[in-house]
């Protein structure tokens, strides 16, 4: 303990210690200030770095403030799968379409304190995400509609890497799906029915019509592993 302490009260180990403060200090100040930019409105510095900061802080601390702001959802969605068999026409079916989402809402519901709001968070996010382009997109929705062009160029950019992203999620959920309740599938279509939002004194009327929204076809991955808990459907 002596030797320690004397190596860190002379010059060389004051110089570290003074090394390491500054460098944390600095290391803070970046993480806010790129923090604070990140989570506030649109503005030009912050089109500018736009790139910058889904590299550092979109990506590695992605901020939502809805908690303390909170705005309802205007609308509510279930992904909708088709096993497509090696034999069936390329023609969009009408029938044999899968609600993946819909039971294990049910279901949390039913039982709180269980894991089905973990099992449909992964595709309820990435379907929210895909329409929308996630919390990253929304000041500059919001700027795009006022008119600012660069908004809209970086909206458009936010809105192509979400797609891409949240697009590979659920095509491991259909892979997942499929490769258990129809194992002689070869690719899935994709679809998201969208319900809109009951105001809570409208709770107790008739439900708005839903609308259905194709995603796309996607190849099956084989490698994805089985989930276990969907029900093959019997012949």
């Amino acid at each position: 303990m002596t030797t320690v302490a004397r190596a860190q009260s002379g010059p060389v180990g004051r110089a570290v210690l003074i090394a390491v403060k500054a460098a944390t200090l600095v290391y803070f100040v970046i993480h806010f200030g790129l923090t604070l930019l990140y989570v506030g409105p649109i503005n030009p510095v912050k089109l500018r770095n736009q790139r910058l900061l889904g590299m550092t802080i979109g990506n590695l601390f992605p901020q939502n403030w809805s908690f303390f702001a909170p705005n309802p959802m205007a609308s509510n969605q279930v992904l909708l799968i088709h096993c497509v068999q090696p034999n069936e026409s390329p023609s969009l079916p009408t029938a044999g379409w899968y609600d993946v989402s819909s039971p294990l809402i049910r279901r949390h519901q039913q039982q709180r304190f269980s894991a089905y709001d973990r099992l449909n968070r992964p595709q309820a996010m990435a379907i929210r995400d895909y329409v929308t382009g996630g919390q990253a997109a929304t000041p500059f929705v919001k700027g795009c509609r006022n008119g600012s062009q660069a908004a809209c160029e970086t909206l458009s950019r936010i809105m192509e890497q979400s797609r891409n992203y949240n697009g590979q999620i659920l095509e491991h959920v259909a892979s997942c799906f499929c490769k258990q309740v129809s194992p002689n599938s070869t690719e899935a279509i994709l679809r998201y029915r969208e319900s809109p939002a009951r105001e809570w004194p409208k709770r107790f009327a008739a439900p708005p019509p839903a609308v259905d929204r194709d995603i796309g076809r996607v190849k099956l991955d084989r490698d994805v592993v089985d989930a276990g808990f969907y029900l093959r459907q019997s012949n």
